[in-house]
């Protein structure tokens, strides 16, 4: 796990992992820190976690705890995301022959997210997210671990370079964990500005958006009436003005730099 002023919600994950993962299929539970200066680390302590620390970013950290691995798989976690009933059990049942990694989703526990994120996957979006995953530890290491040159999107990047090596990622859509994210608005931008800007991230095309933004009111209406939440159109409308909005930065970003 990889941590960075996290005190808010770890005790609950950590202990929900606790919990959920038999202490029998644990080797060592490594926290790797990025300069927390609120308690972060003394929970994971506290709760039988060894901590290290490196330098800030989810692939620095994430490539720090790769390299105190011993067995042949892993786990990986993020500080906010309370795992399902039964979750390695689920998981590692897909562990084999040319699988390199399995892992689950998760929803937001704000009701608005939820429903996005929700009909993203069920509209065949694709899934990637190293926030609950399992590996394998030879095949992660054989392609280099996690790329540190992308600040948000090395899942993205590390899921491409799997697949491209002839190995397989496996995601679980009935695996469902918890985000502990509530905060709408910044869990907009968080998701847009890394979606777009990120090299590996998407597309940042800004007719798509413009005309994303067109639509926002009908689609908006649609799924408001479907999920009984008359909000759903004013929600959904920002959530894809904030998509237009780093788009229009990505092309004077991209216009400037070409």
């Amino acid at each position: 796990m990889w941590t960075y002023n996290s005190s808010r919600t770890l005790f609950r994950v950590l202990s929900r992992i606790n919990e959920v993962i038999p202490s029998d299929y644990v080797n060592r539970k490594i926290a790797v820190d990025g300069g927390s200066d609120d308690g972060t680390c003394a929970i994971a302590e506290s709760l039988g976690w060894e901590v290290h620390h490196c330098k800030k970013g989810i692939p620095f950290q994430a490539n720090f705890g790769l390299s105190l691995v011993e067995t042949d798989y892993f786990a990986s976690f993020e500080h906010d995301i309370l795992i399902c009933d039964n979750w390695l059990e689920r998981v590692s049942s897909w562990m084999s022959g040319s699988v390199a990694v399995v892992h689950g989703i998760r929803l937001s526990v704000n009701p608005y997210l939820s429903v996005l994120e929700h009909e993203a996957i069920m509209r065949g979006m694709r899934v990637t997210s190293i926030d609950n995953n399992l590996y394998n530890t030879k095949f992660i290491r054989a392609i280099g671990g996690f790329d540190d040159s992308l600040a948000f999107s090395c899942d993205t990047e590390l899921r491409e370079r799997i697949e491209n090596n002839g190995m397989s990622w496996v995601v679980l859509p009935n695996v469902l964990s918890v985000h502990l994210k509530e905060d709408f608005r910044r869990s907009a931008h968080h998701f847009q500005s890394f979606k777009l800007v990120d090299r590996y991230g998407g597309n940042a095309g800004f007719k798509v958006c413009l005309i994303g933004l067109v639509r926002s009111v009908p689609v908006g209406l649609i799924l408001g009436f479907k999920y009984r939440m008359p909000l759903m159109v004013l929600y959904y409308m920002y959530w894809r003005l904030v998509k237009m909005q780093t788009a229009c930065k990505v092309v004077v970003i991209e216009g400037f730099t070409s």
